[in-house]
């Protein structure tokens, strides 16, 4: 018995031992300066919790650090997001990514990708190149590449300027959602079309708060060219038809469409705050996980100026951030700027054709060949004057994919379109001191789609940045698969330049966006017909109103980017109530404020019967339920409840309803821990491993609100108990003052590796709403730096 004992111990001894040389030699130090001997000296400082504080002399020393320091941190995170926006994850994961790559292959990118490149400017060249090279020398920096290299048996592979254009349209596809949500209107079978946009917000008549808008009626008047009296004035009929998608489509519906993610950000004006400065605030919302969506850095010249905030891993930019003039924050502006068309195909003399306005047509064609397990899967892609067809799909179990001829989508996206001017306009805007002037450099983006808030030291300002498209044909058809051969809803171009809306210093002394509408109902061309309103923008659009006359200060932006309140949920209990049965829970809602703070039980029973509620309509994509469509639709029909609503049969609504109470309540009182933290939790998986190797790459904290709040969180509401798997994933607050500079925090840490100290350091700081310093002045009092240098000779 001694001697298995000591052999035991010896193994865990030995486990531990190669556990703490792997760390050694796959983590980098962080507690040493690094000298970068480029054409001049780069110092690298980390702070306590590694965030990297760069020296640089010059811009493009500055992305080369950016490149080393992301690849010193994410290696394996640069290597995941390189090959999956270019179709290549199964030269890693074999066949059972194979699906995952044929669809990126057949949205057809990369050639486009490849004549970007080739379009830089030289500067642009000479910059991203400076990148590129940073990542690749810093990846020469390990030892041991990190464990996910190990698990998968794979080898890093080489930036190159390509590589970062092919994630800019990998990026930008994950802000065009509306195609997906085409698949799912057009899905629907079981309900008349007038049904169908009233469940899935077709039209401002069928969608809830759509006063609640980034730009208002004034503004849109006053600093715009797209007010119209004529708004409703369209003579296009609608003719469309609910599509008759193939069976095979079930799983992207069920699978592939994406969670209702997004972004808060807004800025005060400086007269009505407590400085006389302006203050701007930026939270992106992405898929939870670890490692964090976003990097975080900070960069210093010799002449004063910084750049500070975050990254997205992959790209040279800091996306929301500060300089020493300008600050901004990032939202997705869910512009509807991607269509699915139905083709109809014939073989022609040996070559497919396309019909369009009672002409035949010859598709182009090309081969990509997909590499995986010693293998090649040759994949044929055609393509119409609307964009490239769709030619694989999911069976229903979507363990495999088919082809199926039957039905063909192609679909039409500004990703197709070559963007020559788009990667660097992001460089060019941090070079200037003017707010209103970098602007119009902004104005040339074609994607991806944001809604972008600005603030200097004396301005404030909002605009979408990348293309608006006007199309012919009725709005309402917008939001459905379109007929491709009859040329009835086609693209006719974009918002003029001229006409692009920037909205600067509004009267209201604030701008605010949160992937809510950003027109008014009379905006001319009808871009925002169908863009649900979300609870997030109007709880901001709330507190805002009521604080910026009485002067904001910092402390009350921090607080509203932590507020929790469901506003809607508030604002509809009126309604609510007079259709419940139960006392009890009306009871446990009337002493509520509506407040999802971990610690509310009423927060868990409301969420209960939304869960039930919600999981009702069978007759409805399982994904309805988690997207803005449904919370538009759910707190509309409170307003203006239908009893005898087609989607309650065989009941009517009120015995739906009072079904989904009953057994809310029936769950809630046999819940042993009943406060919303101990029924939510924000789950961060490992973006490669979750949920695997017993969840030790995983993390899970207790998280308050829900998806309408300005503190997010994106659950899982088919699931009980509830998992939050999108939130705010990084969170900025800036003032403007001189001298200030701001603070951030990401929900996890600075590196990928989770053998480092700076997995997930951060993490519980953000679950308790605290932040971290941007900006560091005196570098040499970091506080756990040793005065130990290494040097880079390059």
């Amino acid at each position: 018995m001694g001697i298995k004992i000591s052999i035991f111990l010896s193994a865990i001894i030995g486990l531990l031992c190669a556990f703490k040389i792997f760390s050694y030699l796959s983590v980098p130090s962080y507690q040493s300066i690094i000298h970068i001997n480029r054409d001049h000296d780069i110092k690298i400082y980390r702070d306590k919790f590694g965030v990297p504080h760069i020296q640089a002399h010059s811009l493009s020393d500055a992305l080369y650090a950016q490149g080393f320091v992301q690849a010193q941190d994410r290696l394996w995170q640069l290597h995941i997001r390189k090959m999956a926006s270019q179709g290549r994850l199964s030269e890693i994961f074999g066949e059972r990514t194979l699906k995952v790559d044929q669809y990126f292959r057949s949205l057809d990118y990369l050639d486009s990708a490849r004549r970007i490149v080739n379009q830089l400017s030289s500067e642009g060249q000479q910059l991203f190149q400076a990148f590129v090279d940073g990542i690749n020398q810093g990846r020469n920096s390990f030892t041991l590449l990190p464990i996910e290299f190990q698990l998968t048996r794979s080898n890093f592979i080489e930036w190159e300027i390509y590589d970062m254009i092919c994630f800019i349209k990998f990026m930008a596809l994950t802000t065009m959602n509306d195609f997906h949500f085409e698949m799912m209107r057009s899905s629907i079978k079981e309900f008349d079309l007038e049904t169908i946009k009233y469940l899935t917000g077709i039209g401002p008549d069928n969608l809830f708060d759509i006063d609640t808008t980034t730009i208002n009626q004034q503004e849109l008047k006053e600093q715009t060219h797209l007010y119209s009296d004529e708004f409703y004035n369209i003579k296009s009929p609608s003719n469309i038809q609910v599509a008759d998608l193939m069976q095979s489509y079930k799983y992207l519906i069920d699978n592939v469409i994406p969670l209702s993610i997004g972004s808060n950000s807004w800025a005060v004006h400086g007269n009505f705050t407590n400085t006389g400065y302006p203050f701007l605030a930026s939270d992106p919302h992405l898929e939870n996980g670890l490692p964090s969506q976003w990097y975080q850095s900070t960069t210093t010249f010799p002449n004063g100026e910084f750049i500070a905030g975050g990254a997205v891993v992959g790209l040279p930019y800091i996306l929301s951030g500060r300089t020493k003039s300008l600050a901004w924050g990032i939202t997705i502006s869910y512009a509807d700027v991607s269509d699915l068309y139905e083709e109809q195909l014939k073989e022609i003399d040996g070559k497919m054709h396309y019909l369009f306005q009672e002409k035949w047509y010859p598709t182009k064609e090309k081969v990509e060949l997909i590499r995986y397990d010693d293998k090649i899967y040759e994949m044929k892609i055609h393509r119409t004057h609307h964009g490239p067809i769709l030619n694989f799909y999911f069976d229903d179990r979507g363990t495999k994919t088919i082809k199926q001829l039957e039905k063909t989508y192609s679909l039409r996206s500004l990703i197709d379109i070559d963007d020559n001017y788009g990667p660097e306009a992001m460089i060019r805007f941090i070079q200037g001191t003017d707010l209103s002037e970098q602007l119009k450099l902004l104005k040339k983006v074609v994607y991806p789609g944001l809604g972008m808030i600005f603030a200097s030291q004396k301005d404030i300002a909002y605009m979408i940045v990348g293309k608006q498209v006007i199309k012919s044909g009725h709005p309402d058809d917008y939001g459905f698969i379109k007929k491709g051969w009859n040329g009835e809803t086609e693209w006719l171009g974009f918002i003029p330049e001229n006409e692009h809306p920037i909205i600067i210093n509004p009267p209201k002394g604030f701008v605010a966006t949160a992937n809510n509408r950003f027109f008014p109902k009379n905006e001319k061309y009808h871009t925002n017909w169908n863009i649900n309103p979300t609870g997030r923008a109007h709880r901001i659009y709330q507190v805002l109103s009521e604080i910026v006359p009485n002067k904001v200060n910092y402390e009350q932006m921090k607080q509203l980017q932590l507020d929790t309140v469901d506003s809607y949920a508030k604002q509809s209990w009126i309604f609510l109530k007079k259709l419940i049965q139960s006392e009890y829970f009306k009871e446990q809602m009337n002493s509520w404020d509506f407040n999802l703070t971990i610690q509310s039980k009423q927060a868990t029973l409301y969420m209960l019967f939304e869960h039930y509620y919600s999981q009702s309509f069978t007759n409805l994509p399982p994904r309805w339920s988690q997207t803005y469509n449904f919370d538009s639709f759910f707190f509309l029909e409170l307003t203006r409840f239908k009893e005898n609503g087609k989607w309650c049969l065989p009941y009517t609504c009120s015995q739906l309803l009072n079904q989904a109470v009953d057994k809310a309540v029936e769950h809630f009182k046999q819940l042993p821990k009943q406060e919303w933290g101990n029924n939510h939790k924000k789950f961060q998986g490992h973006f490669t491993f979750k949920d695997k190797f017993l969840g030790i790459f995983d993390r899970e904290i207790p998280f308050g609100g829900n998806r309408r709040t300005p503190s997010v969180s994106t659950l899982d509401i088919s699931q009980v108990p509830f998992r939050g798997l999108a939130g705010a994933n990084y969170r900025m607050l800036v003032s403007m003052a001189p001298g200030d500079v701001g603070q951030f925090i990401v929900d996890g840490g600075v590196s990928g590796n989770p053998l480092s100290e700076h997995y997930d350091n951060q993490l519980s700081l953000y679950a308790e709403g605290k932040y971290i310093s941007m900006y560091q002045k005196q570098f040499e009092k970091l506080t756990l730096l040793k005065k130990i240098e290494q040097s880079e000779d390059l």
